[in-house]
């Protein structure tokens, strides 16, 4: 799906893939603010709809999706307010087979060719968003000139607004709610949104190639224009995680049995020994066992008081201490296996993004599909221009992973060696392209047996050619 935003007189653009994950920016690609991100654009939780969770950056002018996510369908149409840059209209739409395929029609010198949707134009386009009388052609003395009839939602010659008579140059797009005019000598190519384009004006000529006669005679050299596809990239994101340290473990230290049960020990002890001492007066004086029974019962509940009820309670402290132990350590490593998970599907992105970016030349060279919309897609605007692919390799994650400083400590942790062993983990792309920019490294040594460096050489310098 394409998101286009008319906004701040100029169009802005993103394309989502057919698979529905990840997220993207909605950013400036040229100008003065170029790279400045305005808003994102993400898969939703189930993975079933692409959304614009909501962002202080854009507000709907649309009181039901005010303060709420907005889900993106494609021939969506809504009018926005973006941050920085004002007021403007989001415009989705699916990427079609007749919005790819591009007409070519031939024209006459004094050529007036009128856009709208009026039935009486020379392009009619049936969108309610594009104006009875939108905009207008004029070739003359093999130059045109394109004029906006003061529509409502503007006419774009490469992607800025244009409301006055406006020069063209071969090669150059006009833009129109979806609809994309491209400008040759003698010439016009448009494609069809919908199927919502008609033409009706006899001017407009079907160009047809010249078919090869019997007897070669001298013809007129025909001149064929090459134009570059629109190309929509994604960037890759790095990475940012912050990793908390585990919570501290509870104090373990204990005093001495001796010193916790002492004092209570010594009085147990001292009154065992009276009850002794009573027990043998009642023998000496010939009176009956059973009048020094009380004390001596008294004084053993007491010593054995004092002996096991301490013991018992220090073995159900440390049993509930090693219980609570256990629960950190499983929190503790449910949450690094969290962050190895979200570093792996990362990880995962980034490989496609390397993948479907610097596919292998000679591969992606034999499609049809590279000759019709890929063929010199590079210009040195972007950030990839005259970057090449030197084969494949492992090469580190584009990652900013913020770990708590590993501080003295004189209390051994596991869960501390845990988080120290997660830090030193590598954190690597298996078998991706490895890449080498010729813009930031003029100079390219290669060592290597004969052969393979020609080999090299020669799939380097068909990236150079075709990209």
């Amino acid at each position: 799906m394409l998101v286009t935003l008319y906004c701040g007189n100029k169009i802005y653009r993103v394309k989502l893939p057919g698979r529905i994950q990840g997220k993207y920016w909605m950013t400036d690609d040229e100008g003065r603010a170029k790279g400045k991100k305005f808003f994102s654009i993400e898969a939703d939780t189930d993975a079933e709809h692409w959304i614009i969770r909501k962002q202080r950056t854009i507000v709907w002018h649309n009181e039901k999706s005010e303060g709420q996510d907005f889900i993106l369908r494609a021939g969506c149409v809504v009018r926005v307010f973006v941050t920085d840059l004002g007021e403007g209209i989001l415009f989705t739409e699916p990427v079609t087979e007749n919005r790819r395929i591009f007409r070519k029609y031939v024209v006459s010198d004094g050529a007036y060719v009128s856009i709208g949707r009026d039935r009486t134009n020379s392009i009619v386009y049936e969108n309610q968003y594009v104006s009875a009388q939108h905009a207008a052609l004029e070739y003359s003395n093999g130059k045109w000139t394109v004029r906006d009839l003061n529509s409502g939602n503007g006419t774009y010659v490469n992607r800025i607004r244009t409301e006055h008579d406006f020069d063209l140059k071969p090669g150059d797009v006009i833009e129109i709610m979806g609809l994309r005019i491209i400008v040759g000598r003698g010439l016009i190519a448009l494609n069809d949104p919908d199927g919502e384009v008609s033409i009706n004006d006899k001017g407009l000529r079907p160009y047809h190639r010249p078919e090869l006669r019997e007897r070669e005679e001298p013809e007129p050299e025909q001149k064929e224009f090459f134009y570059r596809s629109p190309r929509f990239r994604k960037e890759i994101e790095p990475l940012k995680l912050k990793v908390d340290m585990p919570t501290q473990r509870e104090d373990r230290n204990e005093q001495p049995i001796l010193l916790t049960i002492g004092s209570a020990l010594i009085m147990g002890l001292a009154s065992f020994s009276v009850a002794i001492l009573s027990m043998l007066n009642s023998l000496s004086q010939g009176r009956e066992l059973l009048s020094a029974l009380p004390t001596m019962i008294s004084a053993s509940a007491m010593l054995v008081g004092v002996i096991f009820i301490p013991v018992l309670l220090r073995k159900r402290e440390r049993k509930m201490r090693a219980e609570k132990e256990g629960n950190r350590r499983d929190r503790y490593l449910k949450y690094i296996g969290r962050l190895r998970d979200e570093i792996s599907n990362a990880g995962r992105q980034q490989k496609d993004y390397l993948l479907s970016n610097y596919p292998l030349v000679t591969q992606y060279a034999a499609s049809e599909e590279f000759w019709k919309n890929h063929l010199w897609e590079r210009t040195e605007g972007q950030q990839d221009f005259l970057e090449l692919r030197l084969g494949a390799g492992n090469t580190d994650m584009e990652a900013e992973i913020q770990f708590p400083d590993d501080r003295f400590s004189v209390d051994d942790d596991i869960m501390r060696d845990e988080l120290f062993a997660f830090q030193k983990e590598e954190r690597l792309l298996m078998d991706v392209p490895i890449l080498f920019s010729l813009r930031k490294d003029r100079v390219l040594g290669i060592i290597g047996e004969h052969s393979g460096v020609i080999r090299l050489l020669q799939g380097l310098l068909l990236q150079i050619i075709l990209f």
